[in-house]
């Protein structure tokens, strides 16, 4: 009953492919379709939690300082309202977990801890950069709840942003075949 991978390869390919796409594209799949409003947060979310931290203008002078090249960079604007929509797009994605009877029940303190390691980051760079309350204090705890999120993604939950992208070609390769 195994999957034949070797004979079927074009077909495994197709559908690793396929699959991926299919979960990067909000409402392509009949999951993201059905709960729509959760999947505008998902994808706010995630967005933001991956592009905001990248093309940061104060992220890339860092780079630039110590690795000699930097990426390009949002408008502080633009990287204020995404800073912004990562963190209420956290916040309801917690209240969902909190609210609805059928996320409550699979939802552990574990699950929290995760989203708060997630989006600390976001909030304590978000004051740091605005320079409310004591900025030293500020942009310290920012950089160590950053540092603790990175420590954390091969360990926890946090490390499906790698790993999705390989169960997703699995599934994919085997439908497909």
């Amino acid at each position: 009953d195994r999957v034949a991978y070797m004979e079927y390869l074009g077909y495994g390919i197709k559908g690793a492919v396929r699959s991926i796409l299919s979960w990067l594209i909000p409402f392509k799949t009949h999951s993201w379709r059905f709960y729509p409003g959760f999947t505008v947060l998902v994808f706010v979310f995630h967005f933001c939690l991956l592009v905001t931290p990248i093309f940061l203008l104060g992220h890339n002078l860092l780079l630039q300082e110590r690795w000699g090249f930097s990426l390009p960079t949002l408008p502080e604007a633009l990287a204020d309202g995404f800073t912004v929509a990562m963190i209420a797009a956290g916040v309801f994605i917690l209240l969902r977990r909190i609210a609805l009877p059928e996320v409550r029940i699979l939802t552990t303190s574990y699950d929290l801890l995760i989203l708060v390691i997630a989006i600390a980051p976001f909030v304590t760079g978000f004051i740091a950069y605005h320079q409310i309350g004591n900025y030293n204090f500020w942009l310290i705890v920012h950089i160590l709840s950053g540092e603790i999120m990175l420590v954390a993604i091969p360990f926890t939950k946090l490390s499906h942003f790698l790993l999705f992208f390989l169960s997703r070609a699995q599934i994919g390769m085997d439908f497909g075949i």
